[in-house]
C-alpha cells in the first residue's frame, strides 16, 4: 500500500537502516512524531509478457516494525539511524512525489520535500531487492 500521502506535514524522528553500503540498503524503518512507523520497502512486480519484474517501492504505514534476523531463528539484525539523514530530523515534509522513473507501471522513485528546501530521494536500486537514498542541499547539491 502507497502511504506516501500520509507523510506531507509529518517530522521525522528517526530513520534507520542495516547493510554495509551507506546509501544502498534492504529497507528503510521510518518512525514520525507521534511515533507512527513507516516502512519503505523495495517491491517486484510481474509484468505481462516480460521476462524480468518491475522493481519498484512501497510505503506502508505499520503497527510494529517487522521483525529481521540474519537468518531464520538466527539473531535479530539490529537498525542503524542514518547520519547522513539527520538534518532533515523534525523540520516538516511539505511534499511527497512519486515516480515511474523507468517507466514501467510502478512507482519506483519517491522524493520527500522539507521546508526549508532539503529532499530525499529514495529509488529502488539496480541491485534487485535494495533501495537507495540521496539527499539534496536546498540549493540541489548532493549531500550524501
Amino acid at each position: 500500500m502507497d502511504a506516501s500521502h500520509f507523510l506531507v506535514g509529518e517530522r521525522i524522528q528517526s530513520i534507520s537502516a542495516f547493510g554495509n553500503d551507506p546509501c544502498n540498503v534492504p529497507w528503510l524503518r521510518v518512525t514520525l512524531e507521534g511515533g507512527k512507523k513507516v516502512e519503505i520497502t523495495p517491491i517486484e512486480v510481474t509484468l505481462d509478457g516480460e521476462r524480468y519484474p518491475s522493481l519498484g517501492i512501497d510505503i506502508e504505514v505499520v503497527e510494529k516494525f517487522a521483525e529481521a534476523h540474519k537468518w531464520p531463528g538466527g539473531p535479530a539484525i539490529d537498525f542503524d539511524e542514518i547520519g547522513k539523514l539527520d538534518s532533515v530530523k523534525e523540520i516538516p515534509i511539505v511534499a511527497v512525489e512519486t515516480s515511474d522513473r523507468l517507466d514501467e507501471g510502478i512507482i519506483n522513485s519517491i522524493l520527500l520535500k522539507f521546508e526549508g528546501g532539503e529532499v530525499v530521494e529514495v529509488t529502488h536500486s539496480s541491485s534487485p531487492m535494495s533501495l537507495d537514498y540521496e539527499k539534496y542541499d536546498s540549493d540541489g547539491t548532493s549531500a550524501t
